[in-house]
């Protein structure tokens, strides 16, 4: 996977102004057919995935097509829970950065190699293209948990995602292990625990349950 040079950099420059973080695996990684799943941690989940993890090139970290739209992405900022809605700066975080983050983000998310989730019809894009990395060698990092207000997240992760176990098997007999992980930034450290591997004999109702039960026990803010 090709990173562009504006990615390199923006790397760069994160790592200068931030300590360093250190990744810690529970079971060493096999190099096979990898999903990584770690809590959001605000916004240092996804940039120390993009950072500081040491397959940092070769990850490919799902990302709502929201973000990198820039006149959706103020309802989407606005709608996200960035800030507290009760408190005394709210009305001006409303006016201001809905629309400084429409001027930077979608820059930068556009230099990314993540990969876009959609909610419509064409989230079959965002499964395709997740095969097609896997295919290459590359990881996708899946952020599942669900908002649930200012810096909370629900017990519950999202359930679609987990379909891209049977996809990658169906199309490319591939057996996907998903890790669960946990950005601690107080800690600065990154956790990745033991996978739990897809089982394609499985009945997939059950299989599902499984996966996810494993992964909502461990992916935790």
């Amino acid at each position: 996977m090709a990173l562009k040079k504006s990615y390199r950099l923006l790397r760069q420059c994160v790592k200068l102004f931030t300590p360093k973080v250190k990744t810690v695996w529970e079971v060493p990684y096999d190099g096979g057919p990898a999903v990584f799943c770690p809590n959001h941690a605000r916004a240092w989940g996804p940039i120390d995935m993009c950072v500081y993890f040491p397959l940092w090139r070769t990850v490919r970290p799902w990302y709502n097509a929201g973000v990198a739209d820039r006149e959706r992405l103020p309802a989407y900022i606005r709608n996200d829970n960035w800030w507290d809605p009760k408190g005394k700066l709210a009305p001006l975080y409303d006016a201001v950065i809905p629309r400084l983050g429409a001027l930077v983000m979608p820059p930068v998310i556009h230099s990314t190699p993540g990969i876009p989730v959609y909610y419509d019809a064409k989230v079959y894009t965002t499964f395709k293209q997740s095969v097609e990395a896997l295919k290459n060698g590359d990881q996708p990092v899946i952020f599942a948990q669900y908002p649930d207000g200012y810096r909370s997240h629900s017990e519950n992760l999202s359930r679609g995602f987990v379909l891209l176990a049977p996809l990658a098997w169906r199309k490319a007999k591939l057996k996907v292990k998903f890790y669960p992980v946990h950005v601690d930034q107080d800690e600065r450290t990154i956790t990745v625990m033991a996978p739990v591997e897809y089982d394609p004999d499985a009945p997939w109702e059950e299989e599902q349950q499984r996966l996810l039960d494993y992964l909502g026990k461990r992916v935790k803010d």
